[in-house]
């Protein structure tokens, strides 16, 4: 436990005391790709711009690294969002038709039905739901 208080700029003040000296040898590069990674793969820039502003405490001069991680890349990118509208939708009625078949339920209801098939309208939105005892 540790008692936080908070500063001027509401950034939380966390001062914390190394009771055991280590010491590590690393390079410069390797040294930016540990505090990269200690930050959850943040933004190289980022980094350079909070070691310059002293925004945190241990973070040293970070000299922008031009690689990146495939996996770095993969987290940042985005789904597009699912469209609005169908590219197709049905004209008339009965044109199109979806269905779905659900089962084997467990338990069977109480009049031995242990599936359903469920048929949609692409036209009408109308829906068609029968239970089934079997799957033929």
């Amino acid at each position: 436990m540790a008692a936080v208080g908070r500063s001027v700029n509401r950034l939380y003040v966390l001062p914390l005391h190394i009771t055991r000296q280590v010491c590590l040898a690393a390079k410069q590069e390797e040294e930016a790709w540990r505090w990269h990674a200690r930050f959850g793969h943040f933004n190289f820039d980022a980094l350079e711009k909070m070691a310059k502003k002293e925004m945190v405490q241990g973070l040293p001069m970070i000299e922008h690294v031009g690689e990146l991680y495939d996996s770095c890349l993969a987290g940042k990118q985005r789904m597009q969002p699912f469209p609005k509208k169908a590219k197709f939708r049905a004209q008339d009625p009965l044109e199109l038709v979806h269905g779905d078949m659900c089962g084997p339920i467990r338990p069977a209801t109480h009049d031995g039905w242990r599936f359903f098939l469920l048929l949609l309208d692409d036209h009408s939105r109308y829906m068609w739901l029968r239970l089934l005892t079997a799957k033929d």
